[in-house]
């Protein structure tokens, strides 16, 4: 029976494969064709593949400016979004102190309000600390906004780690921070993984923020500088729009697999020394 199954099972794969992969690859292959092509052969391979418009989008319509502040937002977010999330995970995880409880709660209920509520609040904020129209100004509310969920699911792993291990790493002369950072927290270097991949692609993509608060074009991210290119498709043509998601989405593709090598990685090596 389940040799009959097998062939099914894989055609409903191949199938599930092709449908998802292509989106991404009709992207690519509609931004290395001629402009007239894009709409008299839209189904079609291209006669002669160019690069045109990948020269256009990154000289002429900035996005290597956007490239790099985008990089730049997103790795400082992202950086300090893992450190804090995972010292605060141990901290409540394994630590007591007055008002923990309390500190527990009103964190998880900051994550019921919608994220559109605080706009208005948080605009009044970052403007009485002459914030508006600077990276700064993105990265802390953006920062504030992604490290709740990265903290409680290392937290969730941390009170998972056996309390013999950690008297152990006490007896042997080991603090808190020795503790934290070579004994408990390579054991979560999985979750660390997954929380890197969710914070990349929430900070990457972040639009709505970026465009309430900078009002400089170069100071723009991808997202912000993507939604101007498209709304002039145009004038600038859809080739370089095409061009423009290539650009904007590879580095999220690039960015999942990187993680995903050290995830497997991690699991692989917990399991062999369990």
């Amino acid at each position: 029976m389940r040799i009959l199954l097998r062939p099914f099972l894989w055609l409903i794969a191949l199938t599930y494969t092709i449908f998802s992969l292509y989106p991404l690859v009709n992207l690519i292959v509609q931004s290395v064709k001629p402009e007239n092509e894009i709409w008299s052969q839209p189904f079609s391979l291209p006669s002669r593949w160019i690069n045109d418009h990948f020269i256009r989008v990154w000289e002429e319509a900035n996005f290597s400016l956007y490239t790099w502040n985008s990089v730049k937002v997103t790795a400082i977010v992202l950086v300090f979004a893992l450190f804090f999330s995972t010292v605060m995970g141990y901290v409540f995880a394994r630590m007591n102190f007055a008002g923990k409880k309390l500190h527990y709660i009103v964190l998880i209920g900051s994550m019921l309000i919608p994220s559109s509520m605080l706009i208005i609040p948080v605009y009044v904020l970052t403007n009485q600390l002459h914030l508006l129209n600077t990276h700064l100004g993105l990265i802390l509310p953006n920062l504030a906004g992604t490290i709740i969920m990265p903290f409680i699911l290392m937290r969730s792993v941390y009170e998972a780690v056996p309390q013999d291990l950690i008297d152990a790493a006490k007896i042997d002369g080991c603090g808190e921070y020795r503790t934290l950072f070579q004994i408990v927290a390579p054991l979560g270097a999985p979750m660390i993984a997954t929380n890197g991949i969710l914070v990349f692609t929430a900070i990457w993509n972040e639009y709505i923020w970026t465009q309430v608060s900078i009002n400089s074009r170069e100071l723009f991210t991808l997202p912000v500088g993507m939604a101007n290119l498209s709304a002039n498709a145009h004038n600038v043509g859809y080739g370089t729009v095409y061009a423009g998601m290539v650009l904007m989405t590879f580095p999220l593709i690039l960015f999942f697999l990187f993680a995903q090598r050290f995830f497997i990685s991690a699991v692989t090596q917990g399991a062999v020394k369990g």
